[in-house]
């Protein structure tokens, strides 16, 4: 694994960087007193997506979960059969902010959840190298 690949591998480190400095701002207490509706569009914009086109990554999952990898535009997925369905499944699908928040609403809580689950994914892979 280059140094480039384990720089993208740690992306995560750099959206939990970037949303505490959000949440723990300012701004953020303004934004969620006056316009509650555009804090999780500013979190959008600040978070990013380092997954999509990260072949190592898709093959770790893929290894770990036993699930084939299939080209998705410019990225790639994860692909589950459940009956004759296949089903498209991304990175975030296994270890995906979103679902965390939904599980653990505050946020130091779902934040704490994202690093944890993203760190042993994280291990997996550099034990694979």
């Amino acid at each position: 694994m280059d140094s480039n690949q384990k720089v993208k591998l740690q992306g995560y480190q750099h959206n939990i960087s970037r949303l505490q400095l959000f949440y723990h701002s300012d701004f953020y207490q303004d934004l969620k007193k006056q316009f509650p509706n555009y804090a999780d569009k500013v979190e959008e914009a600040l978070y990013q997506d380092s997954d999509l086109g990260d072949r190592t990554l898709y093959s770790a999952l893929s290894i770990k979960y036993g699930l084939t990898i299939a080209k998705k535009g410019s990225g790639y997925c994860l692909v589950d059969t459940i009956g004759k369905n296949k089903i498209r499944l991304g990175a975030d699908i296994i270890c995906g902010r979103k679902c965390l928040k939904k599980y653990y609403p505050a946020f130091e809580d779902w934040i704490r959840a994202y690093e944890l689950v993203r760190s042993n994914i994280f291990t997996f892979l550099m034990a694979q190298t």
